[in-house]
C-alpha cells in the first residue's frame, strides 16, 4: 500500500504537494503516517494496514542494505569496498537499470508483482513519473518502482566475482547503450561507478569508438597526402556520400569526422593523430571522435564512402590545405580598401565587423575549415561568442555574389604572393 487510507496522501510524504524533511521541533513516530493534514498530523498506524509479503530473497537483500548502512564491510565482485563506494554503486546501478529498463528483457524475469515490473519498464518514458537525466539517481517516486529497482540491482551487487558482476550487468549495460542511441541522449554520462562496477560496465558494452580498428580495411585508390585534406569534408561530398551513415548528426560535426576518417585512410594511426595531422582544434576533434563515431550505422559502408570521397578529392586536383592555413593564419580582417571597392557599387557600408566576417569567409572558403577555427573569429575581444556567431551567420547568408568573387580573388592573390612554398595554392 502506498496511499494512506486516512489522509489520502502518500504514506509518510509529509505534505500533499511535496515531500517534507524531518522536523527539528516535532518527534516523528516511525509507526505512524505522520502526514500534515487538515491542521494536524495523520494518526494512521502503519502496522494496521494490509501488507504484502516480500519474496525471501528480496527481504534478505533489504536486510543486507541496512547492515551496510549500520557499518558492515560491503563487497562488490568479492572485493571489499567502503560503505560510501557501495552506496554510490547502488545509486548509479539503479540509474543504469531505470534508464535501460524499457529495452531490457530482464525486466520480465524480476521476482516482483507484475505492476512493479510494468512501472519499471515505463517509468523513464514519462519524465514526470520515473525520473530522467539527473533524477535517475534520486529516490524512486513510488513503492512499486523502488521494489522493482531493488530486485534488479540485487544480482549485480550480490555477485561474488568480477566475472559474475560483468555477466549480471551485461544485459542492463547493453540495453542502456541501445536506449541511448534510440533517444539520442545520454543521462548516464559522468555517472560515478566505483572500480569493480566500472570495469564490469566497460566489459559489458562495446567500445565507444566502434570503427577505431577498421581504418585499414579500405584504401584510397591513389596516394592522398595529409596536407591535402581539409578540416571539413566538402559539403557536397558529405551530402552525397557520408551523411546517410551518420543519422542525427549536425553537418559540421559529420564533415569534421569525415575529414578525420580521410586522414586515417591517409596514414594516421588514431583519431587523435588524425586531428594533429589536420591541425584541428583538439577539443572539437576529440568530441567528434568520441560521440559522432557511435552513430555510424554500418562501418563497412562508412569506410567505403570515405574512400569514395577521397577519390573525388584526388580527381579535382591536389590542394595544399596545410599551406593555405599557414599563409592565412593571421588574416584577422580584410583591408578596408578591398571591401570598399566591392561594396561601393552596391551602396553598402564597410564596418569593422564586416571586415572580420569577410576574413572568416576567405579563410573557410580557401582552407576548407570550420568558421569557429578561423583567426578572425576570435579577433574581436570586445564581442561575445554569440554576437560573433550571429554576425558571421548574417554575413554568410547575405553575401552578394560580386563581393564573394572579389574576396576569392583577394585570397587567391594572398596565396600566390606569399613566400610559403607548397605543391599548389
Amino acid at each position: 500500500m502506498e496511499i494512506c487510507p486516512r489522509c489520502g496522501i502518500r504514506l509518510r510524504q509529509g505534505l500533499r504537494s511535496r515531500s517534507r524533511g524531518l522536523s527539528k521541533r516535532f518527534r516523528t513516530d516511525p509507526v505512524l503516517c505522520g502526514n500534515f493534514h487538515a491542521g494536524t498530523r495523520c494518526p494512521q498506524d502503519i502496522r494496521d494496514l494490509p501488507a504484502e509479503l516480500l519474496p525471501p530473497q528480496l527481504a534478505t537483500w533489504q536486510s543486507r542494505i541496512l547492515k551496510v548502512a549500520d557499518g558492515d564491510t560491503p563487497r562488490i565482485g568479492g572485493q571489499a569496498v567502503s560503505g560510501w563506494e557501495w552506496f554510490t554503486a547502488l545509486s548509479s546501478l539503479a540509474a543504469v537499470i531505470r534508464f535501460a529498463a524499457p529495452l531490457c528483457p530482464l525486466v520480465d524475469t524480476l521476482a516482483v508483482p507484475e505492476s512493479a515490473r510494468r512501472e519499471l519498464a515505463t517509468a523513464t518514458s514519462r519524465r514526470s513519473a520515473g525520473g530522467f537525466a539527473s533524477a535517475l539517481r534520486t529516490m524512486p517516486p513510488s513503492v512499486e518502482l523502488t521494489l522493482a529497482v531493488l530486485a534488479a540491482v540485487e544480482p549485480v551487487l550480490s555477485a561474488t566475482s568480477p566475472d559474475a558482476v560483468a555477466e549480471a550487468m551485461e544485459p542492463w549495460a547493453k540495453a542502456a547503450v541501445a536506449r541511448r542511441r534510440k533517444v539520442k541522449h545520454n543521462p548516464l554520462r559522468n555517472l560515478p561507478l566505483p572500480g569493480p562496477l566500472s570495469r564490469a560496465y566497460e566489459q559489458a558494452i562495446p567500445p565507444l569508438s566502434r570503427v577505431a580498428g577498421a581504418a585499414r580495411t579500405v584504401t584510397v585508390p591513389a596516394v592522398l597526402s595529409l596536407d591535402h585534406i581539409p578540416q571539413l569534408l566538402d559539403e557536397g561530398d558529405y551530402t552525397d556520400l557520408v551523411e546517410r551513415h551518420l543519422p542525427g548528426t549536425a553537418p559540421a560535426s559529420g564533415r569534421r569526422l569525415a575529414a578525420l576518417a580521410l586522414a586515417r585512410l591517409a596514414g594516421a594511426d588514431s583519431w587523435a593523430a588524425a586531428a594533429r595531422a589536420l591541425e584541428m582544434d583538439a577539443h572539437r576533434a576529440a568530441r567528434v571522435a568520441d560521440v559522432v563515431v557511435r552513430r555510424i550505422t554500418d562501418t563497412g559502408t562508412f569506410w567505403q564512402a570515405i574512400a569514395q570521397a577521397g577519390a573525388r578529392l584526388l580527381r579535382r586536383g591536389a590542394v595544399d590545405y596545410a599551406r593555405r592555413r599557414r599563409v592565412l593564419a593571421h588574416l584577422h580582417e580584410i583591408p578596408h580598401p578591398v571591401l570598399f571597392a566591392a561594396y561601393r557599387p552596391l551602396g553598402l557600408p564597410v564596418t569593422p565587423r564586416r571586415q572580420r566576417s569577410a576574413a572568416i569567409w576567405v579563410w573557410t572558403t580557401l582552407t576548407g575549415g570550420d568558421a569557429r577555427d578561423a583567426p578572425a573569429y576570435a579577433a574581436d575581444s570586445h564581442a561575445n561568442t554569440e554576437s560573433v556567431a550571429e554576425n558571421w551567420r548574417r554575413f554568410r547568408t547575405r553575401l552578394p555574389p560580386s563581393v564573394a568573387d572579389a574576396l576569392t580573388a583577394y585570397g587567391t592573390d594572398l596565396l600566390t604572393r606569399h613566400p610559403h612554398q607548397g605543391a599548389d595554392l
